[in-house]
């Protein structure tokens, strides 16, 4: 039977649309923009969805299904003996039989026999079985429910075309529904959850605190476990989204997190997962990439930009010919995709800005965001798991994405589990179930129609007015916010285990218990694990995948896609590639000066070793940055890895090869630059075999620290290694210490790296050396006949003018040219080998989830609150113990009622004003306008609600109001006045990044703010007595001596950032950028009640806000509303209720609000109407625009005459002294290097293996020739200790910088000068301590003499540890990145090796003239004051004459430009030196990598300098371990 035509109840016209049309995809994406996020509110449009009315949309009856072209009509159940039954999908594409939906009322029939339904929450769209789309057009006389209507069914249609059935007629391979399962489930964390953090001096508690170490409790907490979380039950089926809620710290993200898989991190999981009847280990090993998981934060190559980030994770899932559309090919569908994803998600005009990080400007926060979900959706899973996926989104944007969540659950028949803060209701209809935890426990979970029926009748809490429903179910579980309903006092669970025991006992979860046995029962007959084997065979890894692989693709396209991305990643990253080529050159002119145009004379012979010894170490070192790179790439990884988009193996192949070329370039222009300026063999062959070892030895020690990276747990500990692996390169290369004068213990070392022979013998090969003046002995006026003398380089022949250079280099280094190509073998092997090695170890190391879960670190004090069990009380849970359910707790009330701290707030009267705000910033091809014209007032009192869609400008307008945006135009006055001096200081300004200091406690942080950025005058007592003040505030007591980088809850570390800024006693304006992110709604709630306090005491607070609550909104005086552009279209009062804006919206003709609707999101709604009314030009037109700035005018005249306060100092730029940053930064720091114990550790073991490795090698010198080369080579071998303790070091220094730039030095804390002083101060005495004790070990070792020689030597110790961590920090200083900063280490570290050259000398053995001994013969030779000595036993010889060139230590250190007599210039010339770099470290020489001056530009500027929207990444890729200012799109 043909389909019926439309039902006539609607007003619509019928139109295909083809899916390869760019026109109709546009129109498509037009319709959908219309009304992206339409909010339906509660008894209107989302109305519960049944099958009858899924069809009936259609006109066709509830049971009919489309089957051939035809709609028949199916009974509504079927047999589990029917066989396979096509079912109508939402495409109208005949698909095998799945387990889908449930009825209204529950289950019909039993386990023999399961009622086929559908999803109440579906609501289908219908596609021709053409591949076009059919889209129901409004006519112009279409209302508003209709478009809202169409705008979902264009949502659905575009993402039928990449997740629906294909279309063809092969149907075979269709991947099927899952659904998702557990029982029983309980989650075990290690230790307590709360524990105190050790520091330098735990180090000796086994002596000092034994009964720390050893008492049965200290084990017990070693060993210990708790329940993260207990006994769950629950089954989401396909077509389901569930709705996991929980206040932060509850266990929502363990709980999707195991659900996952993502469960290495945990110390024991019980219970039971099942994807279907698939056990959870089967499902990890076979179909990893069927369940994802998002996790809250946005993690990406910041590099690349929006474009090749989501079509590289297009292509890594793209499917096979079969599960495409019919003729499409692979590009063809990842070109559908990608523009499915940019209209959908609106991502299209931002495809070719960066990413970004916190340390790298690109798109906003929200679009970065909207990158992480399609990301995820590119992975096509079946189960997918999103955590708190809308952080940062608008209401707007919310809304839209989890409209698209709920039509790919539709199409696909998924299983979706997602947890989200301050949801609205419209977020809340879209969802069949929910599922609430409380403090680990599970406390309901069931369908979402129920939940609020449970809790209000059954438990017995009430409803508060505008309280949407998931604000409702968490203040349930929050001892502070829930109320008792009339007649339930007292009958009210008070405590997570009583709520669990009433849910376990009521009827919900018996119906939860039979539903599940109803699912498994029907997966007994219908299995799921063969249906999917069948169904992906085809699809993973196309035809050549192995048996249990987890991948679409096979493993030569991942490692072709890896290629491209990694040289689009090279490409973008401009500093690094200029340091690795700039360096290059820069070394070999270098170098090339240093042994310019040498002669092939005996003179010679060790410059050429030089020269190859240089040029070996410098490519090698190359490879030491990796390190860092490595370690800065692990989360991107694990969380790809997690997504089953490529092995890790084949991510380590495709980094060998793109580094292949890249290298092969850096080491070509280094060898012709060296290769002819040192006037080395030139031959090409001879120069081709040069260049092939450095290219194959820097690609080999690439693999090699890629290998350390792989298999070692962090950075602190691949540097140990490191460490060793620099030294066996210097010292075993065969330059500093010739083969046979290597102890025989460490005579394997050289054969893992034999490219110095190869090199060396490559330029000595049929070469002669002649006899320089002077080499020739004897010499002298009575010495004319050569034939009695020989050259004094080894290898040489007596009689001979000459040395043959392969007898050279076989008397010097037991070297033979015959060994060139074995060696080019076993260099290709090694490379080989760890290439393999780091395959596996990535394979083995990274594991999604391998954090497991967070711990709160406390500092161990006498009023330490942390229990016997270790967890720590919640103080919020003490209220159920004296009857005080529902009772707000004020802890701003003092113990005696009398004194309200809130009463210290600084009060304030200055109004603050800008005008004709305009930011700029250029992109490719032209500029973008950021900001236009914004204009406002800001008064004492008020606090005023920054909003608008992601994108709008919101973040970046505070930057700008903050003086952050240096390109920023505008007028800005305070009181009437330009803004002071001091304007930055006397601001606060919580940025929505949380950027703290990890090591610091939050007491500690609030002190340091206070003590910094209050008033000179103020004494230290108040100080702290304020910050006492500011914790009792915001309700941290409990929290005052946690550690903030330890593990503490998103709305902890929000009230921190809130706390750090308000400590500071802000004199004049306080902005908050999100400051209810990431909260839930009673968080958002308790902050927003903390702001009333403030704005009661006259403070001005300005705050960008997203997704708020009607609630939640009115608790602003004022509304400042911007569209894209940040254009204005609304800045005045909000009124009671939203009466104001409400007014003055629907005056200019936006559509009426409907009963109950949320005014932020209506709001937020009509200005984002596409083709709609211009509301920025509205506004900028509109009475209300006018009298803002008269009211503007009227301020600035009145206030221009008033004086400033004389109690407040506006002049000074800085509130403390220059001593007393100094002291405090010094105070901070060190306490930061106290506790991190993995750090200070790493860096005295370092020293320890070094010098026992140095000290083996040069094991008890003596006094010969050869030990005195030795006792050299030894020391210089300590100076090799620079590079991995410049590797070690940076990160600390980075960690300090990246505060400063984020947060601290925009805020005027503090100035560059005492922050560097105060990083040297604390790195001394560590480094100190570290070369005392490898003083001790390696001096002893060796066998240097004693007494003032020993002094005088530990003092040389001192002066270089001094001078490493300095010269460390200074090049991390002028790096852009860590990563430059890395790179720069070989460059400036081959300076030590270049200008510290040793040469050998060896006996000369000559015959005398006949009838002379040696000694008659040589007498005359020393008369002349030549130095040297013959070999006793050879002076009455008439043959074999042994000459030695030195005679004493003195003529030996000589030759290398030693003199005992300038130790007291040299000390001097050193110290000199340090103090030099120390203030080379603060000057602007970072201005080579195209930043400003610190000293005269403010870091926000630096970082906002243009470096934004469109560029091709002239940045690299950040290792500051705190953000940098945030985006400048909001």
């Amino acid at each position: 039977m043909s389909r019926p035509p439309p039902a006539p109840m609607r007003r619509t016209s019928s139109r295909v649309y083809d899916i390869h049309d760019p026109s109709d995809l546009n129109e498509l994406a037009r319709k959908l923009s219309r009304r992206r996020s339409r909010r339906s509110t509660v008894g209107s449009s989302n109305t519960p969805y049944t099958p009858s009315g899924e069809q009936a949309q259609y006109g066709f009856p509830p049971t009919a299904r489309q089957q051939g072209g035809e709609y028949v009509v199916e009974p509504t159940e079927y047999s589990r003996d029917a066989g396979d039954v096509a079912l109508a999908t939402p495409l109208g594409v005949p698909r095998q039989q799945s387990y889908v939906g449930r009825h209204e009322g529950g289950y019909t029939g039993t386990g023999e026999e399961l009622a086929q339904t559908t999803s109440r929450r579906s609501k289908a769209s219908q596609r021709p079985r053409d591949g076009s789309v059919r889209e129901e057009d409004e006519d112009e006389e279409g209302d508003d429910s209709d478009d809202d209507d169409d705008d979902d069914l264009a949502t659905q249609d575009l993402l039928a075309q990449i997740f629906g059935a294909s279309g063809t007629e092969d149907q075979s391979h269709v991947k099927e529904n899952l659904g998702i399962y557990w029982t029983n489930l309980t989650v075990w964390g290690k230790g307590a959850g709360e524990t105190y953090f050790k520091t330098l001096g735990n180090l000796l508690d086994p002596l000092l605190h034994p009964s720390r170490v050893f008492s049965k409790g200290a084990k017990e907490a070693r060993s210990g476990r708790r329940a993260l979380i207990e006994d769950f039950n629950g089954v989401v089926k396909p077509g389901e989204m569930c709705l996991v809620l929980g206040r932060p710290g509850s266990g929502c993200t363990t709980l999707l997190k195991v659900l996952a898989g993502y469960d290495t991190g945990f110390e024991e999981i019980d219970g039971e997962v099942k994807f279907g009847d698939i056990p959870m280990d089967v499902m990890k090993k076979r179909y990893r990439g069927e369940v994802a998981f998002n996790a809250e934060e946005d993690i990406h190559m910041p590099t690349l930009s929006v474009e090749q980030t989501l079509r590289f994770a297009v292509s890594c899932r793209a499917p096979r010919a079969n599960q495409r559309h019919q003729d499409q090919t692979r590009d063809e569908f990842i070109d559908s995709f990608m523009n499915v994803l940019g209209k959908v998600f609106g991502l299209e005009r931002v495809y070719g800005t960066r990413v970004g990080n916190a340390q790298l400007r690109g798109v906003s926060g929200g679009e970065k965001k909207r990158v992480s979900i399609s990301e995820v959706l590119a992975s096509r899973a079946l189960v997918t798991m999103w955590d708190s996926a809308t952080r940062g989104l608008d209401s707007s944007s919310a809304v839209q994405y989890v409209k698209a969540l709920r039509a790919l659950t539709n199409l696909t028949k998924g299983s979706t589990l997602v947890t989200l803060y301050q949801a609205s209701d419209s977020l809340w209809d879209l969802f069949d179930k929910v599922l609430l935890i409380d403090a680990g426990k599970l406390v309901y979970f069931g369908p979402t129609d129920d939940a609020i029926k449970y809790f209000e009748e059954t438990i017995g809490f009430q409803r508060q007015p505008r309280q949407t429903a998931t604000d409702y179910l968490n203040s349930c579980t929050d001892p502070v916010a829930r109320k008792p309903r009339e007649g339930y006092e007292g009958k009210v669970p008070t405590s997570p285990g009583e709520m669990e025991k009433r849910f376990r006992e009521s009827d919900d979860m018996k119906r939860v218990e039979q539903e599940l046995e109803q699912y498994k029962s029907w997966l007994s007959t219908n299995p799921r694990g063969k249906a999917l084997a069948d169904s992906t065979a085809h699809e993973r890894e196309e035809k050549k995948k192995s048996a249990g692989s987890n991948y679409t693709i096979s493993l030569w396209r991942q490692i072709a896609l890896l290629s491209r991305r990694q040289t689009q990643l090279i490409l973008r990253d401009r500093p690094a590639l200029a340091a690795k080529y700039g360096g290059a050159v820069f070394q070999a002119l270098i170098a090339g000066s240093a042994f310019y145009n040498q002669p092939y004379t005996t003179q010679s012979a060790f410059t050429f070793g030089g020269a190859a010894f240089l040029s070996i170490l410098f490519m090698s070192l190359q490879g030491l940055a990796e390190l860092t790179n490595q370690y800065q790439l692990r989360p991107i990884l694990v969380r790809h890895q997690g997504f089953s988009f490529y092995r890790m193996s084949a991510f380590a192949l495709a980094q060998v090869l793109i580094d292949a070329p890249i290298i092969a370039g850096s080491s070509l222009v280094f060898s012709i630059i060296l290769y002819f300026l040192v006037n080395l063999k030139r031959t090409a062959g001879q120069f081709f075999i040069f260049w092939l070892f450095l290219w194959l030895v820097s690609m080999t020690t690439y693999a090699l620290f890629r290998c350390l990276a792989a298999i070692t747990p962090s950075l602190n500990v691949a540097t140990r290694f490191s460490g060793l692996l620099i030294q066996a390169i210097v010292v075993y290369a065969g330059y500093t210490l010739a083969f046979p004068n290597m102890r025989y213990y460490m005579r394997w070392i050289p054969w893992i790296n034999p490219t110095f022979e190869s090199i060396v013998a490559n330029q000595f090969h049929h070469t002669q050396l002649q006899c320089a003046q002077g080499s020739y002995v004897p010499y002298g006026p009575t010495y004319t006949d050569p034939a009695y003398g020989s050259c004094t380089l080894a290898g040489s022949q007596r009689g001979q003018q000459f040395v043959d250079g392969d007898a050279y280099i076989k008397a010097q280094f037991s070297y033979s040219y015959g060994h060139v190509w074995r060696n080019l073998g076993a260099v290709f092997g090694f490379l080989i080998l760890f290439i393999v090695v780091n395959m596996v170890g990535l394979e083995l190391a990274l594991r999604p989830g391998a954090e497991g879960a967070s711990i709160v670190e406390y500092k161990r004090t006498k009023n330490a609150a942390i229990n016997k069990k270790g967890d720590k009380e919640d103080t919020r849970e003490q209220g159920h113990q004296n009857g005080q359910e529902g009772q707000h707790h004020d802890s701003s009330a003092s113990s005696d009622g009398t004194v309200r701290p809130e009463d210290d707030i600084q009060p304030h009267k200055s109004i603050f004003t800008f005008e004709n705000v305009n930011y700029t910033v250029p992109v490719k091809g032209g500029t973008r306008q950021l900001l236009t014209n914004c204009k406002g007032i800001i008064k004492p009192g008020r606090m005023v609600a920054l909003m608008g869609a992601s994108g709008a400008g919101k973040t970046t307008l505070l930057s700008a109001l903050c003086q952050r945006l240096g390109s920023a135009e505008g007028e800005y006055q305070l009181d009437g006045q330009p803004l002071p001096p001091a304007f930055q200081r006397m601001v606060g300004f919580a940025e929505q990044a949380d950027v703290h200091d990890e090591w610091s406690t939050v007491r500690e942080a609030f002190r340091f703010s206070a003590i910094l950025r209050q008033p000179r005058n103020v004494s230290k007592e108040d100080k702290y007595r304020y910050v006492e003040t500011v914790i009792s505030l915001l309700e941290l007591q409990d929290y005052a001596e946690a550690r903030i980088g330890s593990g503490l809850s998103i709305e902890i570390q929000k009230r921190v950032t809130i706390g750090v800024e308000l400590s500071a006693k802000p004199s004049l304006l306080f902005f908050l950028d999100e400051p209810t992110s990431g909260l839930d709604g009673q968080g958002a709630w308790n902050l927003c009640r903390f702001l009333r306090k403030l704005v009661s005491s006259d403070q001005a607070i300005l705050a960008t806000i997203h997704q708020p609550s009607s609630e939640l909104l009115f608790q602003f005086d004022d509304l400042l509303l911007l569209s894209r552009g940040g254009k204005t279209v609304y800045n005045g009062p909000i009124g009671k209720d939203g009466e104001a804006m409400i007014k003055y919206f629907e005056s200019k003709g936006a559509k009426k609000i409907e009963k109950g609707a949320n005014p932020s999101e209506w709001a937020i709604d009509i200005i984002g109407k596409t083709g709609d009314k211009d509301w920025p030009k509205i506004w900028d037109e509109s009475e209300e625009s006018k009298k803002l700035g008269e009211d503007i005018t009227k301020v600035k005249q009145e206030r221009k005459s008033k004086p400033v306060a004389e109690d407040v100092d506006r002049t000074s730029t800085y509130a403390a002294s220059y001593w007393t940053q100094t002291v405090q930064l010094f105070k901070r720091t060190f306490t930061g290097y106290y506790r991190d114990v993995p750090y200070v550790s790493g860096k005295i073991f370092l020293h320890i293996f070094t010098a026992l490795f140095n000290g083996l090698t040069f094991l008890q010198l003596g006094n010969a020739v050869i030990d005195n080369q030795n006792t050299l080579f030894s020391i210089f071998i300590f100076l090799t200790t620079a590079p991995p303790l410049i590797q070690q070091l940076q990160p600390q220094f980075l960690r300090l910088r990246g505060l400063y730039e984020a947060r601290e030095g925009a805020s005027k804390i503090y100035s560059w000068v005492p922050l560097i002083a105060s990083a040297i101060a604390v790195e001394w005495p560590i480094s100190l301590l570290a070369g005392w004790i490898y003083f001790a070990i390696w001096w002893n070792l060796v066998g240097f003499p004693g007494g003032g020689r020993a002094a005088y030597g530990l003092l040389l110790v001192s002066l270089f540890e001094l001078y490493l961590p300095t010269f460390g920090q200074m090049l991390a200083a002028i790096a852009p990145n860590g990563f430059v900063a890395s790179l720069l280490v070989p460059i400036f570290f081959t300076f030590v090796i270049l200008f510290s050259e040793c040469q050998n000398k060896e006996y000369v053995v000559f015959d005398p003239p006949p009838g002379q001994t040696c000694g008659n013969y040589m007498q005359a030779f020393f008369a002349s004051g030549n130095p040297g000595y013959l070999e006793s036993v050879t002076e009455s010889a008439t043959a074999n004459c042994r000459y030695c060139a030195f005679s004493n230590a003195d003529q030996y250190l000589q030759t290398v430009e030693v003199y005992w007599s300038t130790l007291a210039r040299d000390i001097g010339v050193f110290v000199f030196l340090l103090t030099w770099v120390v203030r080379f470290r603060s000057n602007p020489f970072r201005g080579l990598f195209g930043k400003k001056s610190r000293k005269n530009s403010t870091p926000s500027t630096e970082a906002q300098s243009g470096k934004m929207q469109g560029e091709q990444g002239d940045k690299g890729q950040g290792y500051s371990a705190a953000p940098a200012p945030a985006a400048a799109t909001a």
